[in-house]
């Protein structure tokens, strides 16, 4: 199936780098992605209309901001698979990976700052 969007060029095959915060700027009906690292925003959500409501605004940012950490946890735990235990990301510790993921996953659910 073809995107709607249409084909990224070469030149966009890297995102913004992480971590990410969501910032409201007092409004109950946007929200911004933010780059930490680039002081950039990385994405505008709005709600609203049937098909973003407000009611599932903040989940979203929070999901789509932890993009950064769960690319992360994942090369960590396909590294951790299939290298042997060779760590060869900064991850001190067997199964960091999970640490970060869980980590992740409670920030993702607003359980966490």
């Amino acid at each position: 199936m073809a995107s709607p969007i249409g084909s990224v060029p070469d030149a966009l095959d890297t995102f913004t780098p992480g971590p990410w915060f969501v910032a409201t700027w007092g409004s109950d009906d946007s929200a911004d992605i933010i780059s930490e690292s680039e002081r950039l925003t990385t994405a505008t959500l709005r709600s609203g209309h049937p098909y973003a409501p407000v009611s599932q605004l903040g989940a979203n940012a929070r999901l789509i901001a932890e993009a950064p950490a769960l690319v992360e946890a994942l090369e960590a735990a396909v590294l951790e698979e299939t290298d042997g235990g060779l760590h060869t990301l900064p991850c001190d510790e067997p199964n960091c990976w999970v640490d970060r993921s869980v980590a992740a996953l409670a920030r993702i659910r607003g359980e966490a700052p």
